[in-house]
């Protein structure tokens, strides 16, 4: 707790959070059905329709295993969310590497 208070980590995850959204639904990707959270704790809802799956797959996990081959480690929440959840102390680049991987990543579909 000490740590949260005298970083004004909460601050940050507040803020972070809001840039995040604002960028996730500023693309209007037809794949992004929602986005769902608070702070930095997201789930983005995905149009199952528009990704090709295999046998024993969904749309989330295609999707999960797409960003951690480039990089950016996440997991799916369901069958059709993708879940965000970055540490308290995310910095502005580090949202923006992560915003500019899933950008590539959805915009495939």
């Amino acid at each position: 707790m000490k740590e949260i208070r005298e970083n004004n980590l909460a601050a940050n995850a507040t803020r972070q959070g809001a840039r995040l959204r604002a960028a996730i639904e500023s693309w209007k990707l037809p794949v992004v059905t929602e986005i769902r959270g608070l702070g930095l704790l997201f789930g983005i809802g995905l149009d199952p329709t528009r990704i090709e799956v295999g046998e024993g797959e969904t749309a989330a996990l295609k999707i999960v295993k797409s960003l951690i081959a480039k990089g950016l480690i996440t997991v799916p929440a369901g069958a059709n969310t993708l879940r965000l959840l970055p540490p308290l102390n995310v910095t502005d680049a580090e949202i923006d590497e992560a915003l500019a991987i899933l950008k590539d990543t959805l915009s495939g579909y």
